[in-house]
């Protein structure tokens, strides 16, 4: 009887293991590629620009930068560092060297993320919201959606 508990154990244990030894994938992974601005606001909701001027950017997001492409070789580049091990999940913008990282949140589901950030580099966002209580602060709130590969 004993051996059968035995045998029995290794088999439910045995697939556990397989499992325990693969790493799920990073959000540092899942994050990079070609994303289209579903919405960019900032204090009180207001739109940072025109809906149909947004529909022209693209952000591309790689292993250690996000580049706003606005078309035509124009546009805004920032490294980042992202600590999913915070609620929420913590991102911090970096411009330019030199300058202070601009503390910020994000959301990462699927084909769809939220940044949230203070562009003043004081404090990190505690929800994503330019309304309520994030009108206390400056805040940029960017809703992107991944663009689908042809």
């Amino acid at each position: 009887m004993r051996l059968f508990g035995l045998i029995l154990l290794v088999l439910v244990l045995l697939p556990a293991t397989e499992t325990l030894g693969q790493e799920p994938q990073e959000d540092k992974e899942k994050i990079q590629g070609t994303w289209k601005i579903v919405s960019f606001k900032q204090i009180g909701g207001k739109d940072m620009a025109p809906a149909e001027a947004l529909k022209t950017v693209k952000v591309v997001i790689a292993a250690d930068k996000i580049v706003f492409d606005f078309g035509k070789g124009a546009g805004d580049e920032f490294s980042y560092k992202l600590d999913s091990s915070k609620e929420p999940k913590a991102i911090d913008l970096v411009e330019k060297k030199g300058k202070p990282s601009l503390p910020g949140i994000y959301s990462l589901d699927g084909d769809d993320l939220k940044l949230c950030w203070d562009p003043n580099a004081k404090a990190r966002p505690i929800e994503f919201s330019t309304e309520g209580k994030a009108t206390e602060k400056d805040v940029r709130l960017l809703v992107l959606k991944r663009e689908k590969k042809k």
